[in-house]
């Protein structure tokens, strides 16, 4: 008996091959629509992130803007300066420049005016205007009329403080009396009246009596503070400190008592007092000048304007006003913060999913160049393949 031996079937290796090849081809082919796919989920990732990003630019610069609104609101409540003198300096002072107190009396007012002096003095400490330090004055000695009306009314103010609580006339300002102390400190400059002649002989009579007579004819009395070899450029912030040491310095020098007195207005008549201040800068001398013109030394026919001009800086109401100011701008900053911390989350958020869909978008990428050159190694396997069947075929 002959046993019959099967032959094991050869296996079609090419038409494996090409199978593999078409599996390959539809899976590199839905690899290429997950590309796409994720190419345009990263593209609308990245838009949303841009978006994002040019909104919460958007609410960042609306949060600065309404944090620089408020925080100027702050400093405009803040140019009303604070002055307060104590009940024992007012008492001890009023006793010091009666007519009716004894010697006795007048000696112990004195101490009592030196005891309290330093206390009274440290109590008070000016408030920096952040929107005046935005304003720089270069030259002055050329104010314009709006600057010297400013300071005016600023040091007006710190005396009118000081008068209340000593229950005296308060000032105001004028347009005369603006124009009075440009016209003094002009005087000054002219004359060259600096620190030399300030220190030998104080203020300038000749001056003071030439811009008296320019009105026909007002008296025109001055409270003047010096510093030695200061020539600027000053903030407004800073001159208006100059001019609230210069306040100081009249009512709390502890060495005597005629400025004070004229700041407090123990020395006037009752009658109406303008106040006018400027400032000059004159061989070696900065020069902050507090001139006062009461009304009883106005004569009938004269030219100057007793027109008051209203203090921003006073009001029996700028506390409660300044607090209602403050509202708004509050309100409207709390606002563009919640806006600006939504918009900051949402970026955050967008970019999260941005950088997701990209990195999808890579693996993609990646598999897709993996399939391109496996895709390619099959294709030179069945190429060699090929050309081995073709030489094996012509060999035999």
């Amino acid at each position: 008996m002959q046993l019959q031996l099967s032959k094991k079937p050869k296996k079609n290796w090419q038409s494996l091959r090409q199978l593999i090849r078409k599996k390959l081809l539809l899976f590199y082919l839905k690899k290429v629509n997950w590309l796409q796919i994720n190419q345009n989920a990263a593209n609308q990732a990245k838009a949303a992130y841009e978006t994002a990003q040019t909104v919460a630019n958007e609410k960042a610069v609306a949060l600065a803007t309404e944090a620089a609104k408020k925080k100027t609101e702050a400093s405009t409540t803040n140019i009303r300066q604070r002055f307060t003198v104590s009940s024992e300096y007012i008492s001890a002072l009023k006793i010091y420049e009666s007519k009716t107190s004894t010697a006795e009396e007048k000696v112990q007012a004195e101490q009592t005016l030196k005891d309290v002096n330093k206390r009274d003095c440290e109590n008070n400490k000016y408030q920096d205007n952040e929107e005046d330090k935005n304003f720089t004055i270069s030259d002055l000695n050329k104010l314009s009329e709006a600057q010297i009306t400013d300071l005016s009314l600023y040091a007006s103010s710190l005396i009118n403080r000081i008068r209340s609580a000593f229950g005296t006339t308060e000032t105001s300002v004028s347009k005369g009396s603006v124009i009075a102390a440009d016209r003094v400190t002009d005087g000054y400059v002219a004359d060259n009246w600096g620190w030399e002649s300030i220190s030998n002989r104080r203020h300038d009579s000749a001056t003071l009596d030439r811009a008296g007579k320019s009105f026909h004819t007002v008296s025109i009395g001055e409270n003047l503070n010096t510093w030695q070899g200061l020539t600027g450029p000053f903030t407004l912030n800073k001159i208006k400190e100059y001019i609230y040491e210069v306040m100081l310095d009249f009512m709390f020098n502890g060495q005597e008592w005629n400025h004070d007195r004229s700041i407090v207005g123990l020395t006037s008549d009752g009658g109406e007092t303008y106040i006018g201040t400027d400032l000059s800068v004159v061989a070696g001398a900065f020069n902050v000048h507090v001139n006062n013109i009461n009304e009883n030394s106005i004569s009938f026919d004269s030219s100057f304007d007793t027109t008051k001009i209203a203090n921003p800086y006073i009001g029996s109401q700028s506390q409660p006003s300044s607090n209602a100011n403050l509202a708004a701008p509050k309100v409207a900053y709390e606002t563009a913060k919640q806006a600006n911390n939504q918009a900051q989350s949402d970026l955050d958020s967008k970019k999260v999913a941005s950088e997701s869909a990209i990195l999808k978008l890579k693996k993609t990428q990646s598999e897709l160049t993996a399939l391109k050159a496996a895709a390619s190694k099959l294709a030179a396997a069945q190429t060699n393949l090929s050309k081995k069947q073709a030489a094996l075929k012509q060999a035999n």
